[in-house]
């Protein structure tokens, strides 16, 4: 926004601390870091988010796959950069913060509702 020509903060409104960048929106705030721990723990990953660029990474490498962990992975990760996100505009143009907890009740509810036809469907096999 900034190489717009619009003068507003750099400072990432989610943990009002850092310079708010890919990087950081995403995996180095504790806001969000939170959030990618209690979502990658709720399919079994005892892990925080490992950064953009190697999160990417792991999704491009686990889209090609079929299995349903993968499915489920590709899912979390997907909703998880798109709840940020909406966490960020909302602090930032509406001025209002949800809790950690009902973010990651939405990201997992999104999941769910997309997974369910594809388990039906095909199974999940783990």
């Amino acid at each position: 926004i900034q190489a717009w020509g619009i003068n507003c903060s750099d400072v990432c409104v989610l943990c009002n601390s850092g310079k708010e960048t890919v990087e950081h929106l995403f995996f180095e705030c504790l806001f969000s870091a939170a959030i990618w721990q209690r979502v990658l723990r709720s399919i079994g990953i005892s892990r925080r988010g490992n950064g953009f660029a190697s999160e990417l990474n792991a999704v491009v490498k686990r889209s090609r796959k079929t299995s349903g962990c993968s499915v489920l992975y590709v899912m979390c990760f997907t909703e998880t950069v798109y709840h940020i996100w909406l966490a960020r505009n909302a602090a930032v143009f509406r001025q209002t913060r949800r809790s950690i907890d009902s973010i990651v009740k939405d990201i997992l509810f999104r999941v769910v509702i997309t997974a369910l036809p594809l388990e039906v469907s095909q199974g999940f096999g783990y």
